[in-house]
């Protein structure tokens, strides 16, 4: 079998890892202002999920999808947790 074949394992692990590289990437992205970071990881998991499982158009299409759908939800789940890591960071 041909290793750089495109349905070989080779190139799917590769296929992968570099969609796993731009997830992380997309999710540095939207997250640079530190309240989105819910819907970032929400959208991240989402969108990785979606790519192993064969879904969707393509994993930038996931996670835009997955971000604006689930943005108010995540993000009012992620405040408490930035109030909690703001109340800690102050304390001596």
């Amino acid at each position: 079998m041909n290793w750089l074949a495109p349905d070989s394992k080779f190139m799917r692990a590769w296929s992968n890892l570099i969609d796993g590289i731009w997830v992380n990437i997309l999710m540095l992205v939207t997250s640079i202002l530190i309240i989105t970071i819910g819907a970032a990881l929400t959208a991240g998991h989402d969108a990785c999920r979606r790519s192993i499982e064969g879904e969707g158009k393509g994993v930038t299409a996931n996670y835009f999808r997955s971000f604006k759908a689930n943005f108010v939800k995540a993000t009012l789940l992620w405040l408490p947790f930035l109030g909690g890591a703001i109340g800690f960071g102050h304390q001596q």
